[in-house]
């Protein structure tokens, strides 16, 4: 469900340039650049879901000062730390079954608390992507879904549900790869992704004929459940990615 990571050894933000290149990996490849441009540039990037905060300059890529950086939080004699010492994984557990509307940043304290662990300046609280999208609505009941001719066919050729490839091809921007005869859908969603199936999943979600979408959003949804978090916790220096499978 999410993690959270103790490290030392850190800079004003709470995260190491060697911590911020192991996260680098988990990042599409155009917040992979944004990321690496902004700790070159010791700011925080609003386009990034998570923030590297020491110094307050105008962001190269959007010319501006990203809106949450406080005089507090800015420190230009900061100088980066050569390395981590520790770091440590921890899974959450006892989170409940996640519905429209669910407040995450509630849950997730309260199961970190509930399991003994404590949440420290610093951490990253990784999060599926899935549970966000449960909590956002992003779910679909095929049974609202009407298939177009092109679901039909491509369905007929697969074996497919001609319902959830109509899904598939709404929530694209091109199909970029397609073996019906395998079933293969490969496309890019609206965010740029590419992937399988736009990121549809029918997996671990209450009923058979429903399917969760990718959010919206995915980096706004990681700023706005970071706000959540920090308000609900009071420690400011967290980071939040939203992650998946991604096939």
């Amino acid at each position: 469900m999410g993690t959270e990571s103790s490290m030392s050894g850190t800079t004003a933000s709470g995260f190491s340039p060697t911590a911020f290149s192991s996260i680098l990996a988990l990042l599409p490849g155009t917040n992979r650049r944004l990321l690496k441009s902004c700790m070159a540039n010791r700011l925080s990037c609003p386009r990034v879901g998570f923030e590297y905060i020491t110094a307050k300059r105008d962001c190269p890529l959007t010319g501006k000062v990203p809106d949450d950086i406080t005089p507090d939080m800015t420190n230009d004699s900061v100088t980066p730390s050569s390395g981590i010492n520790e770091a440590s994984f921890i899974g959450i557990t006892g989170m409940p079954e996640i519905t429209e509307g669910a407040d995450l940043a509630g849950m997730i304290s309260n199961a970190i608390e509930t399991q003994g662990s404590v949440l420290k300046s610093g951490d990253i609280v990784v999060v599926t992507q899935k549970v966000v999208s449960k909590a956002e609505g992003r779910t679909v009941d095929l049974t609202t879904v009407t298939p177009s001719e092109f679901a039909r066919i491509f369905a007929g050729h697969s074996g497919r549900d001609p319902r959830l490839v109509e899904l598939v091809i709404s929530e694209s921007v091109e199909i970029v790869r397609m073996k019906p005869d395998r079933g293969i859908l490969i496309t890019e969603t609206r965010h740029g992704f590419v992937c399988a199936n736009s990121g549809i999943d029918s997996s671990n979600i209450v009923g058979d004929e429903t399917v969760t979408l990718l959010p919206e959003d995915p980096d706004g949804s990681a700023r706005e459940l970071l706000r959540r978090l920090r308000n609900e916790t009071g420690i400011r220096e967290l980071a939040v990615i939203i992650t998946d499978t991604f096939g």
